[in-house]
């Protein structure tokens, strides 16, 4: 659901996909924002993990500056499941 529109619900088909890449270039290459993200930042594949295990948005060591984060939600709890199975599931192929 994204929206309700006289009343009713608005709906969409979801396609999300996961994609775990290194950036070799490190991440001074990307953003601190975008039009639709008031803040882009990067922690550890470990600490992004724990803190969606244990549900506590603290664990990133960042200000939300009076925000409530939300550490729930399919592309949370998928991208932690992917990042669990890259580390332990795939073999490199040469």
């Amino acid at each position: 659901m994204i929206g309700i529109d006289r009343g009713k619900k608005v709906t969409e088909a979801l396609t999300m996909v996961n994609a775990h890449v290194s950036v070799p270039a490190g991440v001074e290459i990307f953003p601190r924002s975008t039009s639709s993200y008031s803040w882009i930042g990067f922690v550890s594949e470990e600490r992004h993990a724990l803190a969606v295990e244990r549900r506590d948005a603290s664990l990133l060591g960042v200000s939300f500056e009076g925000e409530t984060p939300i550490v729930y939600g399919l592309c949370t709890l998928s991208t932690a499941s992917m990042l669990k199975a890259t580390a332990t599931d795939l073999v490199a192929v040469s």
